[in-house]
């Protein structure tokens, strides 16, 4: 069972998140709370394994309050779910260290899917907004680009395989069959490779990629 959860500042909204996650047997609400001080106090507790998070909230914002999270419990991934996917929120977000980014006009489904994704060690990022993304950290950090070049070299072969997969947003399952290993090994290698680039999740380890200036080489290997 995985244990989530629910910050959000309107009530009827957060009544609204908590019944569609309810609809999947395989999650347990665990919590709720309109305030981002309270949802650290509560993850301390319940220890939950995603936090669906709006980043308008009382007390502490939805942003700062997944920093502290990631901080203290890096076990728990958060997913950002707020109404507007301005650039520079998903960028903020994604720097706290959050695992995933939605916009409220998903649908039931798509947010359960979401929450067993990151549960599951993945990342989710509407396709339409990695390109913002991208644009903003290296608009905001120029100065990256050469330690992140560095950092993706001095990746084996085989993780560079895999990273170029991962830019693409490929599940571990689906690489497994493309590079004829298991899904084991690719799950070891990316663990390998997010620790060589000092990420916490596959974005950061995209846009990585991105900011490096490699990303041209990986786009033309065997993906």
């Amino acid at each position: 069972m995985i244990k989530v959860a629910v910050v959000d500042g309107e009530r009827l909204v957060r009544a609204g998140i908590c019944s569609m996650l309810r609809t999947s047997e395989r999650i347990d609400v665990v919590s709720e709370t309109d305030d981002g001080r309270r949802a650290v106090e509560l993850a301390r507790r319940h220890r939950p394994d995603v936090m669906v998070m709006d980043v308008r909230v009382g007390g502490m914002d939805g942003i700062r309050a997944t920093q502290v999270v990631q901080r203290e419990l890096p076990a728990t991934k958060v997913i950002i779910l707020t109404a507007i996917a301005v650039e520079e929120c998903v960028y903020r977000s994604f720097r706290a260290g959050a695992s995933g980014f939605l916009v409220k006009d998903v649908g039931p489904q798509e947010l359960v899917d979401a929450v067993l994704t990151v549960a599951s060690g993945e990342s989710v990022l509407s396709p339409a907004i990695t390109r913002g993304v991208i644009n903003q950290f290296l608009r905001f950090d120029r100065d990256r680009v050469g330690r992140a070049r560095q950092q993706v070299e001095s990746l084996t072969a085989r993780e560079r395989e895999v990273l170029a997969y991962v830019v693409k947003g490929v599940g571990n399952a689906e690489i497994a069959r493309a590079l004829y290993v298991s899904e084991g090994a690719v799950k070891a290698h990316v663990s390998h490779l997010l620790a060589k680039l000092r990420c916490t999740n596959r974005v950061q380890a995209a846009i990585k990629a991105h900011e490096s200036g490699v990303f041209r080489e990986l786009d033309e290997s065997r993906v």
